[in-house]
């Protein structure tokens, strides 16, 4: 199974959006292929194919907001300088027309000088790249930082009038803690 998510947004306090309706929490989820292409001692390289549906969380309800592939392949060094786990990746998104429409298009309701009517279609939605780095603390927590960079050169929407970059970044760290594990423990 493959997850992901994004937080809300209010329209109001974002001055390409302004006026037009928030951006509600999105969740989406689906099946995911994972194929180990390559494996090594501790290192390893993973494709994974996932589909997921986008689903919004708002005051008009749940509502569908189309579908999203993300391919992504994986390189992970689970010894990278003593004893940590290095992963690293790289893979494009392709979404619906209906995911595009929720972020990209300007309906001629909400349109301005400055932000022109906009058809959003389907196709490339952009690229990621991550890195991360977690060490064990004790069998059940682990730390853990990383960084995921969005590049948007090329996408579909590129022209819209709502993509105010062609690229971002985030910052994560944190501590993980395993609460339970079954007695059988997997290879990865």
């Amino acid at each position: 199974m493959s997850f992901d998510g994004s937080l809300n947004a209010d329209s109001d306090k974002n001055t390409l959006r302004r006026g037009m309706p928030d951006l509600d929490f999105l969740g989406e989820i689906g099946p995911q292929l994972t194929w180990r292409a390559w494996e090594e001692k501790d290192r390893s390289v993973t494709v994974n194919l996932p589909v997921r549906a986008s689903l919004s969380f708002g005051d008009g309800g749940i509502r569908s907001r189309g579908f999203v592939l993300n391919p992504r392949l994986t390189y992970r060094d689970r010894d990278f300088i003593g004893g940590n786990t290095l992963s690293l990746g790289v893979g494009p998104m392709f979404s619906s027309e209906k995911l595009m429409d929720y972020f990209y298009e300007v309906r001629p309701e909400f349109a301005r000088r400055d932000r022109p009517v906009f058809d959003a279609e389907s196709g490339y939605l952009g690229s990621e790249v991550s890195i991360g780095l977690s060490r064990r603390l004790t069998p059940q927590v682990r730390l853990f930082v990383g960084s995921q960079t969005g590049l948007y050169h090329g996408a579909t929407n590129r022209r819209s009038p709502l993509l105010a970059r062609k690229a971002n970044w985030n910052l994560a760290f944190g501590l993980s803690w395993a609460i339970w594990e079954s007695s059988r423990r997997s290879v990865d």
